[in-house]
Order: C-alpha cells, then structure tokens, then sequence
C-alpha cells in the first residue's frame, strides 16, 4: 500500500481530541506548516482545515484556545505542535469554506521573574527557575552542565526571564526553544540523548541532502521522531554541496556523511496532497 495511505494527523483543542486519527484523510482536509527554530525561540504553527461548521468555528476554534497537532503515518504518530490560536481567519475556495489558525507556543512573552538564588548556584538550578517562572517543564541533560563553575556570589534575576536565558545562552555555549510546550535547552556541543535517525534513500529520504560548509539540510518524509536538538545520520550516496568557491575546496567523496545535531524543523502536509514532510537544518 502506497505510503500516502498510511497518513494519520489528529487535531485536539482546548485538550480534548477535536479530529480524531483519520484513515487516508477521507474525513476533513488539512494542511498545515510547523516551524521548531532554536533561533526563534518560540514553535509556530499554520493550520489550514476545510469544510468545518461554522457552530464549531465559533466555539472552538477561536483566540486563547489551546490547540495541539499529531501527525506522521501508522504505528508512528505522534505530537508535533502544542500551543495556542493567536489568529483564526474564516475564508472560501470555490465551494470549500476554510478556517486558517495561527499558533504559537503558550505565550508567555509578559511574565517576569524576581529571585535571589544564594550563594554557589549552579547553572542548571538558574535555568530551571527560568523556566519555572516561564511555565514550562524543562528538558536539560544536567551532565553536560558539569564542567561549568558555579555562581560563588550567587545570582539575582529581576525582569524579563527570556533576557537572562539570552546572557546564559551566550555566557555558557547553549541553545534553547519552546516545543511542544515545553523547555528545551541543550549545550551547543551536545545533543538530546536517543539514537540518531537515519537519512537514507532505504528510510524515507526525499530527494538528497544539501552539504554546507557547517551542517547539512535534509528532507524526509514527516517524522515526529525527529526532535530539535536530536541527531540525524547521513548515510545518503547521493549529496549536493553548497560550499564558498569549490574551484579552490578539495571535498572527499564521503564528505557530508555522518551525524549531525538538529537545528531547525519544519513539518509540512497536505491531507489531500503529495506533501507531507519534514525538513531538516542540522550543524556538525
């Protein structure tokens, strides 16, 4: 059975199940765009679904709601977007009426901190207060925080909590993002624990990697496996390369193999399309 048939998205608002997990996507249409970005702090999603009642539209699809997103095929489906509707936009295309939702991760843009942690804090005692006072659990691999001196007068947080994830990001060589409403930081010479996933022709790779002079972009097809800050592992035959001046760059056959920590995602689909992706921008 050709993979298109094996699609499964479900859609949930305000923490109840609002499209359950669909067969073929016969039932309703979507297509959405999720954007994961450790250079936009905040996850972003687009979400376009077709033909719904305009008394559902009403109730449940408006600003403040919670939404969340699963998607990938059978036996692997999982949450890919958890957030809330900043936008929601009634429109029509021929005779298919359409609602279009903006999301975001849960805004937390306005909260502030005010703490005093005492004398010999270590950096991961401040990064978990920061998102604490942020909302969000945290995801962290303490070790990797190990070698990093603790704070011999302590530390003294007065303000926007993002602004003191910046300094620390800076100061201790980290990256952090919301996913899935959740806090996720990991040092920039690490990676989140768990087996890398392979991009290859025999598991689901389209077309072939694009090798950079510091990492590699990759298309596969969706995976919510794929989480930022995870890793992936090139084993394609094929690549292209995107080097400055390669008139003068002696590039090995096997150049662009190997694994690769992820920096940015972007998951793609249309119920009643061909697409249904995810792209992947990865650094050495």
């Amino acid at each position: 059975m050709p993979k298109f048939y094996n699609r499964r998205w479900e859609l949930s608002v305000n923490n109840k199940v609002f499209i359950p997990a669909t067969i073929d996507g016969r039932e309703f249409k979507i297509i959405f765009e999720i954007v994961i970005d450790y250079g936009a702090f905040i996850s972003y999603a687009d979400i376009s679904i077709y033909n719904l009642s305009q008394n559902t539209i009403g109730k449940l699809l408006k600003k403040g709601s919670s939404i969340s997103l699963k998607a990938g095929y059978v036996n692997n489906i999982d949450f890919i977007f958890k957030g809330s509707i900043i936008n929601a936009f009634k429109g029509r295309v021929g005779p298919d009426t359409i609602i279009n939702i903006i999301a975001r991760s849960r805004n937390q843009l306005n909260t502030t901190i005010s703490e005093t942690l005492g004398v010999d804090v270590k950096i991961t005692t401040i990064l978990k207060t920061l998102a604490t006072s942020l909302g969000y659990p945290l995801i962290i691999n303490e070790k990797d925080f190990d070698n990093i001196q603790p704070y011999p007068r302590g530390y003294v947080m007065s303000g926007d909590p993002r602004s003191y994830l910046d300094k620390l990001a800076l100061t201790h060589d980290f990256s952090y993002v919301i996913e899935n409403n959740t806090l996720v930081i990991t040092r920039n010479t690490s990676f989140r624990p768990g087996t890398p996933f392979e991009v290859s022709q025999r598991n689901g790779m389209e077309g072939i990697p694009e090798i950079t002079e510091i990492g590699c972009d990759a298309v596969v097809r969706l995976s919510p496996q794929l989480k930022i800050g995870g890793r992936i592992d090139v084993k394609s035959e094929l690549s292209s390369f995107n080097y400055g001046n390669l008139y003068f760059q002696d590039i090995p056959a096997s150049s662009g193999k190997g694994v690769y920590r992820i920096f940015k995602l972007r998951h793609s689909g249309d119920s009643h399309g061909s697409n249904w992706s995810t792209e992947i921008t990865a650094k050495r």
